[in-house]
């Protein structure tokens, strides 16, 4: 498999947000490393390994004292995601404190704040378990466009909020904004506990347009039309290192090459460890499934299904916040 970037995540702030189906499993604490030894061991292997794309970025969310640092040095690596900034589950700030936060990390290159809105206010707020929460994300999104930021705006579709989709994005509208990206809630995290309110086809072709248009919808197919049209392996990876107090020293006592091939040797026994996905989807499949879903949100499907049924002991595929890999 062709390992095509290394991704370096440092655990330093904890989500303020406590959504109720938490896409990526946030948490509410800090369990990463000091910001500088993360970015020293980046560097080493940037410096090692200049061909490699690479990046270090912080979590849960854009929220620690480093960001505008981690920013410029993102920029430095050639990392195109350094412009952008998700900003979900950051502190609730005053305006003054908001707009002198906003403009130190403009000044030091992130140039698109992103926000995902659930629903309307009522609905967004009860999902994300913070009162005053979608009247926060606008005060950002406001000051930010002052400021020459970049701001679309994502939301999620389920069979649950979809009735408010259309308001949603009238109000948003109302406010000046015009970038608005539909997603399915990829099966991963605490995603895959949405499986009772995946959108289907139907429900899909009911939305309204202006909803609709907002989604990339070749990337979606039915459970029974990935099935007929069959799934391939992937080929390509994407490293993902992450620090923890406990892990730190043995990465700092590795040369750069030996990282890579660490890593690489542990998505390698994960690959090895499960069944080709012809036979997952040979197990797993559901022919009668008119739920939609990205290929890849099957992969991930059928393989932790058979990770906890044969209780491997292999890191979870899906979880973005452990060591591992993203497969494309």
């Amino acid at each position: 498999m062709q390992t095509i970037s290394l991704y370096i995540l440092n655990l330093l702030a904890p989500c303020r947000c406590s959504c109720r189906y938490c896409f990526l499993c946030s948490e509410s604490k800090r369990n990463g490393v000091p910001y500088a030894c993360g970015e020293a061991l980046v560097r080493r292997v940037h410096e090692a390994l200049p061909a490699l794309p690479l990046s270090y970025t912080g979590g849960y969310c854009y929220d620690y004292p480093e960001l505008p640092r981690n920013i410029a040095f993102n920029r430095e690596l050639g990392f195109q995601g350094a412009k952008f900034l998700q900003i979900n589950g950051i502190a609730l700030r005053d305006d003054d404190t908001l707009r002198a936060w906003l403009r130190k990390l403009h000044e030091a290159g992130a140039a698109h704040i992103d926000a995902t809105f659930y629903g309307l206010p009522p609905t967004h707020d009860a999902f994300a378990g913070r009162p005053g929460d979608f009247a926060f994300l606008l005060r950002i999104l406001r000051a930010a466009k002052e400021l020459g930021y970049e701001a679309p705006c994502t939301f999620p579709i389920t069979e649950e909020n979809k009735p408010e989709l259309a308001p949603l994005l009238a109000l948003l509208e109302s406010e000046g904004l015009t970038q608005f990206y539909g997603f399915l809630p990829d099966h991963r995290g605490r995603g895959a506990e949405l499986e009772d309110i995946r959108l289907t086809q139907s429900s899909l072709e009911a939305l309204p347009e202006n909803v609709r248009k907002r989604v990339n919808l070749p990337r979606y197919k039915t459970e029974a039309e990935w099935l007929r049209a069959g799934l391939e392996c992937p080929e390509r990876r994407a490293l993902r290192l992450v620090l923890t107090e406990e892990s730190i020293s043995h990465w700092e006592s590795l040369a750069p090459a030996q990282i890579v091939a660490e890593l690489e040797a542990l998505d390698d026994a994960c690959r090895a460890a499960l069944p080709p996905i012809e036979a997952l989807a040979g197990l797993y499949g559901d022919p009668q499934n008119e739920r939609l879903y990205q290929a890849r949100d099957l992969r991930w499907k059928w393989q932790s299904r058979w990770l906890r049924e044969n209780n491997a002991d292999i890191y979870d595929v899906t979880n973005e916040y452990t060591t591992g890999s993203v497969w494309s």
